[in-house]
């Protein structure tokens, strides 16, 4: 797998394995629209990996800064989320652009200063324009 896709693959399966095979697709559209996107960097893994600022949840995919070691431990969720990170380069982008999403049990600050493109199962997804 390249090392794009495995990135991307990586967000798929750590911020969204237990969504809808839509919200595991929505996540994949995140992560390209922030590559497309000039405020953020322009690769997957470097968007993945992105910190806001160094410490322990100030990443902005949480899995990435959260603690815990990114265990591959599911081989079907995993093999899922390849699927979809590859497929998500040959379908129309589900979000409606969305740059950010987060999980329907946290309300950051931030979600009231975008716009709410779509909920996918446990998701809400935003966009900024």
């Amino acid at each position: 797998m390249v090392e794009g896709l495995f990135c991307l693959a990586l967000a798929v399966y750590f911020e969204a394995r237990g969504e809808p095979a839509a919200g595991q697709l929505a996540v994949a559209h995140v992560v390209q629209n922030r590559v497309l996107d000039n405020r953020f960097p322009d690769n997957f893994c470097e968007v993945v990996t992105e910190a806001r600022r160094v410490g322990l949840n100030n990443c902005q995919f949480s899995f990435y800064c959260d603690g815990k070691r990114e265990a591959i431990l599911d081989d079907v969720a995993w093999l899922t989320s390849r699927v979809i990170a590859e497929a998500s380069l040959h379908v129309d982008d589900i979000t409606g652009g969305a740059t950010h999403y987060h999980s329907t049990s946290v309300n950051p600050a931030w979600a009231s200063s975008l716009t709410v493109t779509i909920k996918i199962g446990n998701h809400i997804f935003y966009s900024s324009d």
